[in-house]
């Protein structure tokens, strides 16, 4: 919709084209952002409760500077799309959810009171901010605090263990929902398991920011590698594929030679194949089997964490969205210890070994 010339409501400047306006999605009323900023929610938020709908303006001449009441055409009266309060897309005016995040788009379905999702307390639904808390509890500020529940099919005031589901996905973000339910699974006794854990190892830990028992796992692999490596069945094999080797970097390996050998080779490596065979699946399983409940774990302690030692809510926020997520940064950082911890656990056995 166009509204140039029209003046906001919040300070009376007209609207010019290319100026940043903000709808907001409960009234419709069309302000500029600096505005909305400024007082914190729609200059209208008063009047939400009684079903107010932005439908008119007024409209100044600017060369008599007469005012004159601007009334809008009807097909303007009836919206042609609807404003997802969750993620902001534009949707079609004749369905009832985002097809962008799945959230309800249909404001006669809300409740007549609000549950504050910081401290569970009831709102009346005009309320913008909690009455216990003071936390925001209007749906444009709380979505844009916490897009990640709407699209996981769960109410954000369900309690999973002693926390909401609502703050569950704002810390764990990115696969909110299948993290959600694993944890009431966790909850319910049940089994779960991670594949991204068993494939992944200590690079899905490190990536979901369980550093302790993904170092635990990388010194573990790391040692498997080490014991592995200082076998007679390795030193034998060694032996064998050292002159080929050469030969390859030289330009004239000779591969009828190498064929001759290459029974002797894998007969040497059988025993240490085995053993680094059975360990790799020994560590995958574990983090399979325990990666949810070591994630969950350290989710419920973070969050226990914020919530005896940090009384502001707005800042408990801020610490969930940085210390949860994600991080393919950090798993990327986790495959380079692991190569250090090869290559220092390697050095120390060669030392060793030369004073013996």
């Amino acid at each position: 919709m166009n509204y140039e010339n029209l003046p906001c409501p919040a300070c009376g400047a007209h609207f010019h084209e290319g100026d940043d306006i903000v709808v907001c999605p409960l009234c419709g009323t069309p302000q500029h952002r600096a505005c909305w900023a400024e007082n914190g929610n729609c200059v209208n938020s008063e009047r939400h409760g009684e079903g107010f709908r932005w439908a008119s303006a007024e409209k100044s001449d600017p060369v008599n500077d007469d005012t004159l009441v601007f009334t809008l055409p009807p097909e303007a009266l009836t919206p042609q799309t609807k404003i997802c309060g969750v993620c902001g897309s534009e949707n079609p005016a004749d369905i009832s959810h985002c097809g962008h995040c799945g959230a309800s788009l249909d404001s006669e379905s809300e409740e007549a009171t609000t549950v504050c999702i910081y401290c569970g307390s009831e709102n009346a639904r005009e309320n913008s901010h909690c009455k216990n808390c003071g936390a925001p509890l209007t749906p444009y500020v709380r979505a844009r605090q916490n897009p990640y529940i709407a699209a996981t099919g769960l109410d954000e005031n369900e309690i999973i263990g002693h926390h909401t589901a609502g703050v569950l996905a704002m810390y764990v973000r990115n696969s909110a929902g299948k993290y959600l339910r694993k944890f009431k699974a966790i909850e319910e006794g049940k089994v779960s398991f991670n594949w991204a854990a068993f494939f992944f190892g200590y690079l899905w830990m490190f990536s979901r920011k369980v550093y302790k028992y993904g170092l635990i796992v990388i010194l573990l692999l790391a040692t498997a590698v080490l014991v592995a490596s200082a076998m007679p069945g390795t030193q034998r094999a060694n032996e064998i594929i050292a002159p080929f080797a050469e030969q390859y970097y030289n330009g004239n390996f000779n591969a009828a030679e190498f064929a001759a050998v290459a029974p002797e080779f894998y007969n040497a490596m059988k025993i240490p194949s085995l053993i680094m065979g059975l360990t790799l699946l020994a560590l995958n399983l574990f983090c399979g089997f325990a990666g949810d409940r070591l994630y969950y774990k350290k989710v419920r302690t973070d969050l226990d964490e914020f919530a005896n030692t940090v009384p502001d809510r707005d800042l408990q926020a801020m610490l969930i969205r940085r210390r949860g997520g994600m991080s393919v940064l950090s798993g990327i950082c986790g495959y380079f210890i692991y190569t250090f911890a090869v290559s220092i656990l390697s050095r120390v056995a060669q030392f060793i070994a030369s004073k013996m």
